[in-house]
This record gives C-alpha cells, structure tokens and sequence, in this order.
C-alpha cells in the first residue's frame, strides 16, 4: 500500500473566542480579513495637526500593529499603536531626524529596522523596542554603501541569509550584505515585467514571505497595475513576487477594487508585511492605501501557516500487514498560550478503508500552557547532535534521531559511497529540539550510505547499512 498526506487546517477551533481573522475555510486567497482608516484615530487624538499627514511603514510586533507617520516638513513624527484589530493604542515619538520621517519598517533578530533619505545620503536606522513601555530607542545608524541608489523607501530582509534588500521607487532592487555599521553592495536587479519587457514596475513596499510556495519570498507593492493590454498603469494597486536568486518576477493580484464603495480610488503607496504572527495558522498580508479621506491600512490572507507543526513521513509504501510508526513534532515558540490549534492530516492511499474510502483523516489538537511537566519534559538540548540511525544494519526502514540547540536552518542528506546525492531528507527551517526522521530505503539497493546533518555551522556525517 501507498499513501500521501497533506494538512487540512481548522481555523476555528472549539474554545477560540474572538481570535483575529479565524475562518472556517482556508484557500481564500488575498480575500481581505478586515481593515480600518488609520487617519481618522490619528485626527481624534489631534496627531494630525502636529504634522503627520500619511502612513507610510508598518510592522506587526509583540501583538501590536506599528505604523509610522510622515510630515514632509519641519515637524515631530510618531510611531502609531493598534491593537490586532486596529483599535488605535497610543503614539510613540519617532527618532529627532531634523524634519524626516522613517517609511518603511522591517523586525529582524529582535530589532526594528527603518529607513530614510537625508541630503543625497540613505540610511537604515536600527532600533530596540518595548511596546508595552511605549518605548523605541535607536541603537545604531547603517550608511548604506552604494552611489547608485540615490534614495530609500522600501526595505525587507531575508532572516535565513541577512540579506536586506533596499530601493526606492524609481530605482533597481539593490542587495546587501550587513558588514559591522554599514550596508554592503552585493548586487542588484531591475523590476521589469519580464526579461523581454521595457515595463517596470515602481515599487512602494516591500516584504519577506518565507512561505511563498514557488520560492519568490520577496514580495513588491506597486502603484501601477496591468491593464487588459498587459501594460503598467498609473494609480492603479498590484502586488508581485521576485525570486532573488534568479531576478524573475512574477505578477500576483491587483488590490485597487477592495473596498469599491470609496468615491476617491486608493493608491499603494504605503509599507507592507507578511506576518504568520497576527494569526498563528494564517499567513496575511497588510498593506498601507493612501486615500484622500484618510489612509487605510487592509489585511488580507495570504495562505496557511504550518509552521507549528511537522510530521514525518508524510508518504511512504508499506507491505501487507506491516506497521508504521508516524512522529509529530510541535513548536510554540509562535503561538499563543491558552488557545487551541487543530489540524487534520488527510492520508490519502490505495487501500480501501472501513468505510470505502481511499482515504483517512486524523485530527491533531494542539494547546500551549504555562505549565511544564517534569517528567515528560525532555529539554532543549545543550549542544548538536547526530545519532547511528536504528536498526543498523536495517531492511528497507530506519530511524535517524538528531537534536539541535537553536533555530536553524537543517539540512540531512543521504549520499550514496561514492558521494552522489540521493535523497534530501530535510531541509527547513527548525526550531530547538530533539528530532525523529523515518526513511524508507524500499527503493534503494543494498549498499553502504552515508547521511550528513548540517544546521547552522555544526556538519556531521554518519554511515548506514542497507540489507534487504
């Protein structure tokens, strides 16, 4: 028998009162879970007449929405609070930048990064927070080392490589590298269409979406859209990936028609974010729309978060009567305490169940507590590690545990003895834990194989023993 799996995700569980932008489905892409006119809390807390007249930046942290206000003169600018559903909070003062204000903002490794242009020169400013103390305070001053770019408005970073991307919006995406107080030119690509295209587009925001399932984790907020003649036009709202290893770009949705009641149309010329952390089985994308009536902030789903739980296998072939062990490994460290996470798992195979389906689902029920277990708590490990695999010598199944001290990102390979690659059996990003990988060898011959561990500068190697 054969089987394959996927997730099939509750977004509502039994016992989740009131959690944002929980749904009972879950494939409604850029279908928008809610939005607010971020202007009009500013107006009523008079913010408007001390100088902030847009919204630029934006960021979700510490369960606070955190925009940034600009002025264009002589004036104080502030960092704006929300609450999840974008209940206006409170206002923190921005950085003394002799009349400038912050645009976009990006949260990397605990910090709050921000950008901004200043007499012919960019700078990326880093910042410690606490939210719950209203408190923002710049740490250090990045010069970004590059003559080409000749201002800043958009910033990300890719947390796996540290790699911060910056451009403004006429100019090419531009790559660097943190080197001590400054930003290191790696290289650049320009926002064309396509490579046969003298289109481009002008971007106003960008994001990271670790989870893009093609690999195009950049993702690009413009104000020019397609039109039926495939041609960029102005004052209209489109959202594009780019895969920065290639440069290709691809087109995704425009979002200008989202709230067609408004008599004056939107523009995107704000920040955006892709955060898993505003709903902890949801993926959503927030966008900042320049309106005449007041700035909108919008936020809309971009696709399931499953980054809480993995199991392994998720497809094997098993032979008449034979067993298999399935393990479950579960990681809080971004999820909310005292709310329940659900899953189903659909296994889908060729042997007809009790009932005649080809098919079997197990709903997995997840909670995080406060309290710990002693006796079943087995501990973050102190150090990395490989184990033998079991058995050893094994007939077509074996085991391989290994255990990692901190987030990583993973990779366990298995190569054949003359060192060609065979199989990838993990490559992702992990958290800290000890970890169980299942290998079925039922279409390998016998031989000696070697496996391989890297996760972060930690390489071990270990050999295994196929006998059928």
């Amino acid at each position: 028998m054969w089987f394959n799996s996927y997730f099939d995700y509750i977004l509502e569980p039994d016992g989740n009162e009131g959690a944002p932008g929980r749904r009972d489905d879950s494939d409604d892409i850029w279908e928008e879970l809610i939005s607010w006119n971020a202007t009009t809390a500013m107006e009523e807390d008079s913010l408007i007449d001390e100088g902030d007249k847009r919204i630029y930046g934006i960021a979700f942290i510490d369960n606070y929405w955190v925009l940034t206000g600009g002025a264009n003169g002589d004036t104080v600018n502030y960092f704006y609070l929300y609450d999840p559903l974008g209940n206006y909070i409170d206002k923190i003062f921005q950085p003394d930048l002799s009349g400038y204000s912050l645009q976009e903002l990006v949260e990397y490794n605990g910090y709050l990064y921000g950008v901004y242009s200043q007499r012919g020169s960019n700078f990326v400013i880093k910042m410690d927070y606490n939210l719950d103390e209203r408190s923002i305070v710049v740490l250090d001053t990045l010069f970004v080392d590059d003559n080409n770019l000749s201002r800043i408005n958009c910033i990300t970073v890719d947390p796996d490589s540290g790699h911060f991307y910056l451009t403004y919006v006429t100019e090419e995406l531009f790559k660097y590298k943190l080197d001590q107080d400054s930003l290191v030119f790696i290289t650049s690509y320009e926002f064309r269409v396509d490579r046969f295209s003298r289109e481009k587009i002008r971007p106003f925001g960008f994001s990271w979406y670790a989870d893009d399932p093609d690999g195009y984790q950049l993702y690009i907020y413009s104000n020019r859209n397609l039109n039926e003649n495939g041609e960029l036009t102005e004052r209209m709202i489109s959202v594009w990936k780019m895969n920065t290893i290639t440069g290709e770009i691809r087109y995704l949705t425009g979002l200008e028609n989202f709230m067609p009641d408004l008599e004056i149309g939107l523009e995107g010329k704000g920040g955006i974010i892709a955060t898993s952390r505003w709903n902890n089985l949801l993926w959503v994308f927030a966008a900042v729309f320049h309106h005449g009536d007041g700035d909108i902030v919008g936020i809309f789903e971009l696709g399931p978060n499953a980054s809480w739980v993995r199991y392994s296998p998720t497809e094997d072939t098993l032979i008449a009567s034979e067993e298999l062990e399935i393990y479950f490994k579960f990681s809080s460290a971004e999820l909310d305490t005292g709310i329940y996470y659900s899953v189903n798992i659909i296994f889908e195979h060729n042997a007809f169940n009790s009932e005649g389906y080809l098919a079997d689902t197990v709903k997995v029920d997840f909670m995080v507590t406060n309290t710990v277990n002693d006796e079943d708590h087995a501990g973050i490990p102190i150090q990395f590690s490989l184990d033998q695999n079991w058995p050893n010598p094994f007939n077509m199944r074996t085991t391989i545990n290994y255990s990692i001290p901190e987030r990583s990102q993973v990779s366990l390979k298995l190569f054949d003895i003359s060192g060609r690659l065979i199989a990838t059996l993990q490559d992702d990003k992990l958290y800290a834990g000890q970890y169980r990988m299942s290998f079925n060898a039922a279409q390998l011959p016998n031989g000696v194989y070697i496996y391989r561990l890297e996760a972060g500068s930690y390489e071990a190697t270990r050999k295994m023993v196929l006998l059928k």
